[in-house]
């Protein structure tokens, strides 16, 4: 069941990670002792801090309760995992230690949803959404936004055009997994000062003005010429989404409207790909048509979508037995599998509910 339905909770006795179990009615000592035996955890060095507050322990459960996996902070981790980060990450934040340093993140934080802040920023905001705002105070939150957008404007400071930019691994990224529109759209989500606004309108808008001329898509990365990826991850369909998320806040800057379904015509022309999930599929490309139904109301785009469902229904099995059959693990996984595909027919079902899993809220 995805996490973007009103009816995602659901209750689970027990999550099992590898041989490492617990009860959800299990003390927060005998969580942290069963943690401390993985090796995986020890780098967090939990045991030794005694940081795991109620409420802390209140994000265990619900991150327990809800399915979402994908692959690093907020989504590239197990629940279990994903909760573990953000013990951490506020830990860090409570203790103000988030350095802006160079465009690529510092402190060995990147600034990307997949990988960074933004996707701290989302975990985040996924917690509130079901505990409630005082679950994770903006005071530790709004430091991390202003070390987002000082980090991008330190990263666009040879760019006078465009007012933020940020590195992953070297390359200044574009798209929704690792670029300028995941952290625009997480951005969107806090309240920002006019100066702000400004910056990441202006980013857009230099986004905007270097489409390819002849599809309408966008770059994966800064100054690459290669037209070829229409993914979430890479390209129009994570963008658009964004552009979507913009005009839901910036109700009277009409044109983040049209480029947004400037953007799903590009998606409906060329965003039919030769695989199945939500990161590079085509069920992550159809969201951007759900997107925009929620946000014009035509119902072009839910028969747009229901299109391309019904190319998944019939095909997507098909293409994971040719694609995957190596790969066991990506099979039926959230962003690469058919677990991505059943959160989509599933919010097909309620498409003005529907969201993207790990990205809308």
């Amino acid at each position: 069941m995805p996490c973007s339905s009103e009816n995602a909770l659901r209750p689970l006795d027990s999550w099992e990670l590898g041989r490492c179990r617990w009860d959800i009615c299990d003390t927060p000592e005998v969580v942290m002792n069963n943690l401390s035996s993985k090796p995986e955890w020890k780098t967090f060095d939990l045991v030794r801090k005694k940081i795991f507050s109620r409420d802390m322990l209140a994000w265990l459960v619900i991150c327990l309760q809800i399915k979402c996996t994908g692959e690093s902070s907020a989504l590239a981790l197990m629940p279990s995992a994903t909760v573990i980060c953000l013990v951490y990450y506020f830990q860090v934040a409570q203790e103000r230690a988030l350095p802006v340093g160079p465009e690529d993140g510092g402190f060995g934080m990147s600034y990307d949803l997949l990988y960074g802040r933004a996707g701290f920023l989302w975990a985040a905001l996924f917690i509130r959404k079901y505990l409630g705002v005082e679950s994770v105070p903006d005071d530790y939150l709004m430091p991390v936004v202003e070390a987002i957008l000082a980090g991008g404007r330190a990263g666009a400071s040879d760019n006078p055009t465009c007012p933020l930019m940020y590195r992953w691994h070297g390359t200044r990224y574009w798209g929704a997994a690792h670029g300028l529109a995941g952290i625009l759209h997480v951005l969107l989500h806090f309240p920002l000062s006019q100066e702000d606004i400004e910056d990441i309108k202006e980013t857009l808008r230099y986004m905007m003005s270097n489409r390819f001329p002849h599809s309408g898509n966008y770059p994966v990365s800064e100054g690459n010429p290669r037209d070829k990826l229409v993914q979430w991850s890479h390209g129009a369909p994570g963008i658009t989404i964004t552009m979507c998320k913009v005009s839901e806040v910036l109700l009277d800057d009409r044109e983040f409207r049209g480029a947004a379904i400037e953007g799903g015509e590009v998606v409906w022309k060329s965003g039919l790909v030769e695989k199945v999930g939500l990161a590079d599929g085509a069920s992550g490309n159809a969201y951007a048509f759900l997107s925009l139904y929620r946000l014009t109301g035509e119902s072009i785009y839910e028969e747009r979508a229901k299109a391309f469902a019904s190319c998944l229904y019939q095909n997507a099995r098909t293409i994971m037995n040719e694609r995957h059959h190596n790969e066991a693990d990506h099979s039926y996984s959230l962003f690469q599998g058919l677990g991505g595909v059943a959160c989509f027919l599933f919010d097909l079902l309620a498409p003005k509910n529907s969201r993207f899993p790990g990205y809308e809220l």
